[in-house]
């Protein structure tokens, strides 16, 4: 995300979600051929404690979280706490000059203010907040797959923000409660609910 960062923050309206579209499809490709590592189309379990990223580095130890309750918990606490970092960056000086650059970058910037500076920041600590989401989904649901991968994961995630409010740091919490429960509710009725 760092070195990515430097070119995508140039990029502005339809060239944004052109590029980040075929970045992700670039990433789900490779995601795919890599099948030691992510199982490739058939996903991979994780029902051992080692993992071997490379050949000729020994086995990192994996923390599996523990089953049931323990595991929600964990997943509860690192998700709490995303929230309030989030929201407290979010209320703070540096996070008002963010939304003052994406209201209008040219007033940013004759005042003085690094706007791009300010934008690959923003680029690089979303992208933190997604590894470490993306993270736990592995360690908890034990199962890797090269379909986290692809577009339309984070596309979701898009339709989740809209749907919650974007200008606010709950909309993507109450968005995503929203559309994974009527997902399951219209599931049980309606074969082709993603139409809807």
């Amino acid at each position: 995300a760092a070195a990515l960062g430097r070119i995508f923050v140039h990029l502005h309206g339809h060239f944004f979600v052109i590029g980040t579209v075929i970045l992700s499809l670039g990433f789900f490709l490779i995601a795919s051929s890599l099948t030691g590592w992510t199982g490739g189309d058939d996903g991979l379990p994780l029902n051992h404690t080692t993992v071997n990223l490379l050949p000729f580095v020994p086995g990192l130890p994996l923390p599996i979280l523990p089953a049931g309750q323990g595991s929600l918990a964990s997943i509860g606490l690192v998700a709490v706490g995303l929230y309030f970092l989030t929201w407290r960056v979010r209320s703070s000086i540096f996070g008002l000059a963010v939304a003052g650059t994406k209201d209008c970058y040219f007033r940013m910037w004759a005042l003085a203010l690094p706007a791009r500076r300010l934008q690959y920041i923003t680029w690089c600590f979303s992208a933190g907040v997604a590894a470490i989401g993306g993270i736990l989904v592995v360690l908890v649901v034990r199962y890797a797959s090269a379909s986290y991968f692809h577009w339309l994961t984070s596309g979701e995630a898009v339709v989740w923000a809209v749907l919650g409010g974007i200008n606010t740091v709950w909309g993507a919490w109450a968005g995503t409660a929203g559309l994974v429960y009527a997902k399951d509710v219209l599931s049980s009725h309606f074969a082709f609910y993603p139409i809807l």
